[in-house]
């Protein structure tokens, strides 16, 4: 945006007549109507100029005067708010120099250089017709206006979602009611940073109401509303954290503002949730619901109560906001598979500064079995892998959606410092099951040494119907109320490593999307930081004054940005269903190279962009090229799109025809293959598949049907290729080979008939039939999953009409 401005406002000067002297000056300002403005940058400190934004504010500002050079009026007007750069800070008779010029507040809120940024700075206001004077100054190195803060503008949270390219466009929420459900808020705020007449109610005590929605525990709702819809109005004079606004995403949004956590630990129990999600839309009628609360349930397969109460929220027409929680980097979520009729490995638990009499081995086993009746169950060791039978198992449950669930836990407390123990889940059923653990006692101390962090989102975020938001960083670096400069160990731009992470147990899509949710600035609830710490910010930077606004992090701020977002929408299109809108921020995602392909369980569809999402057409997945080629009895698909939006993937469909084979299948479309789209994506994407099961002598004809993530799909035009040579009967030697669970058979066959492959071990004794069937003359690929076989050597057969060969394998665990 900055660069956009510089450029326009250089091709703006450089028309206007007479301009440019280059052998004296850079830019010499046009007279306008009645001013005689002749003042000149000359050339040599062009490299001083921070931005044509600055250039911009000297023009405008220069209007209302006689001459910048000639006027000692003390007037705001003839005066320039600028930060000035400096290598070091400055020495007293640099500062007396600075002073001698009438500048303003020298020095006072420096910042230092550090290891990214050689220069430090300083904010000041400067007298305009000394601007020439301090910009001669050889210890000034760099200058820069802080005045773009009058226009809307916020933290970097709102730059990086464009929120206020939105604000630019007339959009800020106006009219639309959001419903917000949290911790509690601080109503000192009302009529300054939040709207003058809000609608309120403490639901933390249902069936008991109240009016005051103070909560004397956290701070969490106050923060979460500033970032949805504070106006920003006691950060306007703000010089410090990227500069700008700390303003909520739809400022001008009216407020519903439902207390659900309690006084005692801020939790919410379920009766709380529900009745207010209920109210929010029966009572208050709101728009929109943000509800920043959530925990892991049994079943993580949207089946909760309050999963469903989304999900009903969203048939009645209100699009629910939920954050996909803070679990992904907890180490309390481990998965596997274990085979039929057989054990995992063991899986290591670590035991960290366990408290005396206060830590419990309690997991919950999680499966989802599509149906099937399997039976798994989980067994506890001790470190020295012997089997601990002071074991509670609690009986096996399923959810309405059919996951199951057998919670456990140890009849003893772990003992004071650190232990390590072991867990074995066995699977008493005929068929491979994937298994979750989930570490249920959740007191920090507990967990699992190789972890996983996918499958981490928590409920209400896993109703079918909540849009799920996780975080991505957007700040690492902040200036403290006192002046000190603060970190996190993130990177800006990567995902928030403590972000939930989807997909959902069943393999439903989870999150949607991230947005912004690493050191986010907003409101401080006064009632409860009262003490100043590293994360309490500075009104207007000048590490002086008040500061009514604070560090937090966490999916919960980023779920109060997509809600503002959807808040903008609904303004612009107040007709818009929630499916409408969900698609819209879910299908103008930005995607870079840390979302990679999307959807995904970390990134969902990718970043949140509102400005895209509400002033952009969707471009339509562009095929560029398809193609179809023979080689070495295979044919190669390739394709390659210029651009996909919202793309789940492709199936691969052939048809063959005129074959030597009467065989009833011809000229029938069948699918041989699906291939994953790249969701979101404005650059090139190469698409390869080889067809190694060929029909001989026949036309074959394939077509792409390219489907989104909702079901829509549409076909691709036709390519065929004729085929017509005479195959060989061959086996080749499996590849990779040894292997360790997988490898993959390959062979042809020349006439169609009875084919069989085979496996046998070192005594002749067959061991697995892979193939006995009918194929047809062509080539094939099978993939064989070797994991039920003992280590060893053995050997594999294919027998197909006369022919027979055998070669030998090396299966290596």
């Amino acid at each position: 945006m900055r660069l956009f401005v510089i450029t326009l406002i250089s091709i703006f000067l450089f028309f206007l007549p007479p301009l440019i002297d280059r052998d004296k000056a850079g830019y010499i300002f046009p007279q306008e109507k009645g001013i005689d403005l002749e003042f000149s940058i000359p050339s040599k400190y062009f490299n001083k100029i921070g931005s044509g934004e600055l250039l911009k504010i000297i023009f405008n500002k220069s209007k209302s005067i006689s001459s910048l050079e000639k006027t000692n009026s003390t007037d705001s007007s003839n005066f320039l708010e600028l930060a000035l750069y400096t290598s070091q800070y400055p020495s007293a008779a640099e500062t007396s120099q600075l002073s001698s010029y009438g500048i303003i507040n020298i020095c006072e809120s420096w910042i230092p250089p550090n290891e990214n940024d050689s220069l430090g700075f300083f904010i000041a206001k400067i007298p305009m017709n000394q601007f020439l004077n301090v910009l001669s100054l050889e210890f000034i190195k760099r200058v820069e206006t802080v005045e773009e803060l009058s226009f809307p503008q916020n933290n970097e949270a709102v730059k990086r979602i464009k929120a206020n390219m939105v604000w630019q466009k007339g959009f800020t929420g106006k009219g639309i009611k959001i419903a917000v459900l949290d911790s509690g808020l601080d109503t000192n705020f009302v009529g300054i940073e939040l709207p003058s007449v809000i609608q309120k109610k403490d639901y933390s005590n249902y069936p008991t109401l109240e009016d005051d929605v103070a909560n004397k525990v956290t701070g969490h709702g106050t923060h979460v509303t500033g970032s949805l819809l504070s106006k920003g109005i006691l950060s306007e004079n703000n010089i410090a954290n990227g500069e700008g606004l700390y303003k909520g995403v739809a400022p001008n949004s009216d407020l519903i503002f439902l207390k659900i956590g309690n006084d005692i630990n801020a939790g919410a129990n379920t009766s709380a949730i529900v009745e207010a999600l209920k109210a929010a839309v029966n009572i208050y009628h709101a728009d929109i619901i943000t509800m920043s609360y959530g925990n892991w349930d049994i079943y993580h397969d949207g089946s909760n109560i309050k999963d469903q109460t989304i999900d009903w929220c969203y048939s009645q027409g209100v699009p629910v906001f939920i954050p996909a929680g803070n679990y992904a980097a907890s180490k309390r979520h481990f998965s596997g598979s274990v085979g039929e009729n057989d054990s995992s490995d063991l899986i290591q638990i670590g035991v960290q500064d366990a408290s005396p009499n206060s830590t419990s081995l309690t997991f919950n086993l999680v499966w989802y079995d599509y149906g099937e009746d399997k039976n798994l169950s989980l067994k506890y060791y001790n470190e020295l892998g012997e089997e601990l039978t002071n074991i509670y198992h609690w009986t096996t449950t399923k959810s309405i959606r059919g996951t199951k669930s057998n919670l456990s836990q140890s009849l003893f407390q772990v003992p004071s410092g650190n232990s390590t123990y072991y867990l074995r889940v066995i699977n008493g059923s005929s068929s491979l099951q994937q298994f979750h653990l989930y570490e249920h006692y959740n007191d920090g101390k507990v967990v699992f040494v190789n972890d996983d962090p996918n499958y981490t989102i928590s409920s209400p975020s896993t109703a079918d119907h909540a849009f799920t938001v996780g975080s991505y960083v957007s700040r690492t670096k902040w200036i403290s109320y006192d002046g000190s400069i603060n970190s996190n160990s993130q990177i800006i731009g990567n995902i928030y490593s403590y972000s939930g992470r989807g997909p959902r147990i069943d393999g439903y899509q989870k999150p949607d999307i991230v947005a912004p949710g690493s050191s986010i600035i907003s409101l401080r609830d006064k009632d409860v930081y009262t003490i100043p710490n590293i994360f309490f910010i500075d009104n207007d930077g000048n590490i002086s004054g008040e500061h009514d606004y604070i560090i937090m992090e966490g999916t919960s701020m980023s779920s109060a940005f997509c809600a503002g977002a959807a808040a903008l929408y609904l303004e612009k299109d107040p007709k818009a269903s929630p499916e409408e809108i969900y698609n819209a921020l879910r299908n103008n995602a930005l995607t870079d190279e840390y979302t990679g392909n999307v959807p995904s369980g970390i990134y969902g569809f990718g970043k949140l962009d509102v400005y895209t999402a509400m002033f952009s057409d969707p471009v339509p997945v562009e095929l560029i090229s398809f193609t179809a080629i023979l080689k070495n009895n295979f044919i190669e698909l390739k394709w390659v799109t210029a651009t996909e939006v919202n793309n789940y993937g492709f199936d691969v469909e052939r048809k063959v025809e005129n074959t030597k084979y009467e065989l009833g299948r011809n000229s029938k479309w069948e699918l041989i293959r699906f291939m994953q789209g790249h969701g979101n994506s404005n650059s090139s994407k190469n698409y390869y598949f080889l067809d190694s099961s060929l029909l001989i002598n026949g036309i074959y004809t394939y077509r792409l049907k390219q489907i989104d993530s909702y079901g829509t799909f549409k076909y691709s035009n036709e390519v065929n290729l004729v085929v017509n040579f005479s195959p060989k009967y061959e086996l080749m030697q499996n590849y990779p080979n040894p292997f360790n669970s997988t490898t993959n058979f390959k062979f042809q066959i020349a006439d169609f008939g009875l084919a069989t492959l085979k496996i046998y071990d070192v005594l002749g004794n067959i061991v697995v039939t892979i193939v006995n069937e009918e194929k047809y003359a062509g080539s094939y690929v099978i993939e064989f999953n070797a994991s039920k076989l003992s280590s060893g050597i053995y050997f594999y057969q294919l027998s197909a009409g006369n022919f027979r060969d055998t070669k030998k394998f090396i299966l290596m665990k």
